[in-house]
């Protein structure tokens, strides 16, 4: 039997960094596809193989962006990227404008590689889309997340995150829709 190969060592500190480069792009790419088979469900109903071949896609700026963490010595850790909502099925109100007309962005694809879990590298990138999302002038995020992705759940808790309603279709049964506003939108309403 062959041993497997030793997991990556990794040089703290972490940098998180747009992926606007074809290089980065493709590794955003490469780390989007191990969240898809990180998981017990096909994105198939998301059109994911799409996504991948289009990257950056609906996350490209302005309005949208892809986040990259890698360690001192360029090793890639996890990505996570944002993109406006736009309305799926028209008989609801648009989530894009969920309060006075305030855009509205989602979050998507937040992944951590194995060996970099329980480093906190999850939280820096939600953190720095947090805070991405606010410069580009969105109110409120929006998020879903699987039923048994229970850390993640409790990570988006710990940020404020609270439990909406569902803001788009789905076929995923038990899915959590979750939401908050950004600091900018309460700014303005202060």
């Amino acid at each position: 039997m062959t041993p497997s190969p030793p997991a990556p060592i990794l040089r703290l500190p972490v940098t998180i960094s747009p992926a606007r480069s074809p290089s980065s792009i493709h590794t955003a790419s490469t780390l989007f596809a191990a969240y898809a088979a990180s998981l017990d469900i096909s994105l198939d109903f998301q059109s994911f193989s799409t996504e991948l071949a289009t990257l950056p896609g609906a996350y490209a700026p302005p309005l949208g962006e892809i986040l990259l963490a890698h360690d001192v010595a360029g090793t890639p850790l996890g990505c996570i990227a944002l993109r406006p909502l736009r309305p799926s099925f028209s008989h609801q109100p648009s989530p894009e404008t969920p309060r006075d007309g305030q855009p509205c962005c989602e979050l998507k694809r937040l992944y951590v590689v194995p060996a970099g879990r329980g480093l906190g590298i999850g939280k820096m990138l939600v953190e720095a889309a947090l805070r991405v999302a606010e410069e580009k002038g969105y109110w409120e995020v929006r998020l879903d997340t699987l039923p048994d992705m229970v850390a993640a759940r409790r990570l988006y808790e710990s940020m404020r995150f609270e439990r909406t309603e569902a803001y788009h279709g789905t076929l995923v049964e038990g899915l959590i829709f979750m939401g908050r506003s950004l600091n900018s939108g309460m700014k303005s309403v202060e």
